[in-house]
């Protein structure tokens, strides 16, 4: 705790590390597109409530810093980004998110424009999952960034990007699928995908730990776990697989070695099946997949019933008092946001790209000329 006098900068995001390279390393337009992305810890010491994953001062995510020769690549390339997080979402962590462009006092501060994915929480908060900023020319006159262009040209600013997500991915993930028994893993990111639980007596043990290796053989694609513990009776175990959220538990006993079947016990539903050890392997890929999507379309049907959408800012107060994310027409002026904050602690979440254009002719809240449909809620 002693002052050692040393002088320490923080962090926050990396672009005063790697722009002075950048501005070493970009001669000319074949120097271009200039594409890197790095794992890193950042620190955001402003943060004063933390809450595990969702909001630290230090945490690790993955951050991208390209450049681009036109502004036409680096757009399609911002909005590349975004939708790259979106698919990992739906297609890795069965989770549903909204793409759209972030209003002008919740965008980036050295950003043209921010695009984000929002995802929205059972307990009626929004939670921004990545976020992808058109840079524009700003950071490459800061940094003294140019090149030469195809003409001959010297001292052309380039146009930059940068993007990134972090671990309040992990976050979401476990707050939007678990429940009150524990973790609920999707299974593309679980590790161990199935939990063997072999059901022992004295006189059959060695027949049924026999048969558990060998459907551990036959799942080894999917990683299985054999616990064949001695000192835990099958109830505890499976309350402490449930807990830790492995998608398929797997029971075998010697009742089942009489029919060559395993009961199969899905950790989101509870639900149980007979299979027939010959079949396993294709019914537990079946399963997983069918987890998958049934985890995704339970979260998207919740998200779009706590969706609601109204002009009136008396009902808007209401709604966001009862936890609801909600769609109105929007100004986009920052007085009017900041009173909106401040009035109902709700903030824009974003304005979605797949539907741009205001419903009604005047704002919500201020019912000056509106100019953007818009999302609000509260928010982590």
């Amino acid at each position: 705790d002693e002052d050692s006098g040393e002088r320490l900068a923080l962090r926050p995001t990396s672009e005063t590390i790697m722009y002075d390279s950048y501005a070493k390393w970009i001669r000319s337009w074949r120097d271009l597109p200039l594409r890197i992305n790095q794992w890193a810890n950042v620190v955001r010491w402003e943060t004063e409530q933390t809450k595990l994953f969702l909001r630290s001062r230090e945490f690790l995510w993955q951050e991208g810093h390209n450049v681009y020769e036109t502004l036409e690549e680096c757009d399609i390339e911002t909005e590349m980004m975004i939708k790259e997080y979106q698919k990992l979402c739906k297609d890795v962590l069965a989770l549903p998110t909204t793409i759209g462009r972030k209003s002008d006092r919740e965008k980036f501060a050295g950003a043209v424009y921010t695009l984000t994915i929002e995802a929205f929480m059972p307990d009626g908060k929004a939670l921004q999952c990545g976020t992808s900023h058109n840079l524009g020319q700003g950071f490459a006159k800061a940094f003294g960034i140019s090149f030469q262009d195809r003409e001959g040209n010297n001292g052309v600013l380039p146009w930059q990007n940068s993007w990134g997500f972090s671990t309040r991915l992990i976050g979401a993930t476990v707050m939007l699928h678990s429940d009150d028994k524990g973790l609920v893993l999707p299974p593309k990111v679980a590790k161990n995908k199935v939990v063997i639980v072999p059901i022992l007596f004295e006189d059959s043990r060695d027949a049924v730990i026999e048969t558990a290796e060998l459907l551990a053989d036959k799942l080894k694609q999917f990683n299985p776990y054999i616990d064949d513990r001695e000192e835990h009776s099958p109830g505890f175990k499976f309350s402490e697989w449930e807990l830790k959220g492995v998608p398929l538990r797997i029971e075998i006993g010697p009742k089942d070695l009489d029919s060559d079947s395993c009961v199969v016990v899905r950790r989101d539903t509870g639900e149980k099946q007979i299979v027939e050890i010959k079949d396993v392997a294709q019914v537990v890929e079946e399963l997983l997949e069918a987890m998958h999507n049934d985890l995704y379309d339970k979260a998207l049907e919740l998200q779009e019933r706590l969706t609601v959408s109204t002009n009136s800012y008396e009902e808007f107060k209401k709604m966001i008092e009862a936890r609801k994310r909600v769609q109105v027409s929007f100004c986009g002026r920052e007085e009017c946001e900041e009173k909106v904050k401040e009035e109902t602690g709700a903030s824009s979440r974003c304005q979605p790209l797949d539907d741009p254009e205001p419903k009604h002719e005047t704002c919500f809240a201020c019912k000056e000329a509106a100019t953007a449909n818009f999302y609000f809620s509260k928010s982590y």
